[in-house]
């Protein structure tokens, strides 16, 4: 499997590749062009060979810096406001690992002052550059992220076994092997979306807000 090898990120096929986000992205990309970018300066990702597992369970970010007000991040793009009005913090895709086989590890960080709650989120996947959300991950259910922390999901070959290095499979999460439909083993012009809303099969018409994006979507 392979994260996409029809898309073209920092100027280079994403094929085989590790995506790890720049320390100074600290909000999401509803546009993949944007964040995709055309060169190493001007896209928001540091390419990695696949199989690089030394930033999995951490992740460098800007944000939260100490003694940040709040406040302030309250009424900035760190937070998103939902159709009822309440205000809340807004994770990030922090990294995308290609590994060998179907392995894949997928991170996602908060760059917020605020505590995430996880439930309000799921991850949405479309493949081929599709129309149509064809699978989904809700994250295990009371799930959060602390302030500038992370959250890892990986998909492994087998329980045992993730990218071959047992170690990277103690800094997961959430382990998705053989969930069903098995989404994490995207391949081909796949997108994953971090989306808020219910915990259930997102549609393309209502229900979920798109947060962030890795892979384009809706194309013929």
């Amino acid at each position: 499997g392979d994260v996409g090898s029809g898309f073209i990120v920092c100027g280079v096929s994403a094929q085989d590749k590790t995506f790890v986000r720049k320390p100074s992205v600290v909000s999401g990309a509803t546009n993949f062009s944007l964040s995709a970018g055309t060169n190493a300066d001007d896209c928001e990702w540091i390419v990695h060979d696949r199989n690089t597992l030394s930033y999995v369970g951490d992740h460098e970010c800007v944000l939260p810096a100490a003694g940040v007000d709040s406040t302030v991040l309250s009424t900035s793009m760190y937070m998103s406001t939902t159709a009822s009005g309440v205000v809340t913090p807004t994770p990030i895709f922090a990294e995308i690992v290609e590994g060998s086989g179907y392995n894949k590890i997928i991170e996602v960080y908060n760059p917020t002052a605020y505590t995430v709650a996880l439930d309000s989120y799921v991850l949405g996947a479309i493949s081929n550059h599709g129309f149509e959300y064809e699978a989904y991950l809700a994250f295990t259910e009371g799930a959060q992220i602390l302030p500038g922390h992370t959250y890892t999901v990986c998909r492994c070959n087998s329980p045992t076994e993730c990218i071959n290095n047992d170690t990277a499979l103690t800094q997961c999460d959430q382990n998705a092997s053989g969930t069903s439909p098995d989404w994490l083993a995207y391949n081909g012009n796949d997108a994953l979306f971090l989306l808020r809303g219910p915990r259930s099969m997102p549609t393309n018409m209502s229900g979920h807000t798109v947060v962030d994006t890795f892979g384009y979507a809706y194309e013929s």
